[in-house]
């Protein structure tokens, strides 16, 4: 089984298509999915790109950003 997995991950692919489209919330998504993430719609979006933003700000606060603090 474990042999199975790993062969299935190994073929995951992005679509080119998706990624070259300009669009950034379609390439957004479309490099979560190839990444293993489950996307299936707008409320996807939402939340991966939500945990982007918390992401980002707890590695660089504004404060550090401009030498503040």
């Amino acid at each position: 089984m474990q042999n199975e997995w790993k062969n299935l991950w190994n073929k995951r692919s992005g679509e080119l298509d998706r990624i070259d489209s300009g669009d950034f919330r379609e390439i957004f998504l479309e490099l979560k999915r190839s990444n293993g993430f489950d996307v299936v719609d707008e409320l996807t979006y939402d939340a991966l790109y939500g945990q982007y933003l918390e992401t980002k700000q707890n590695l660089w606060p504004a404060e550090n950003l401009w030498g503040g603090g």
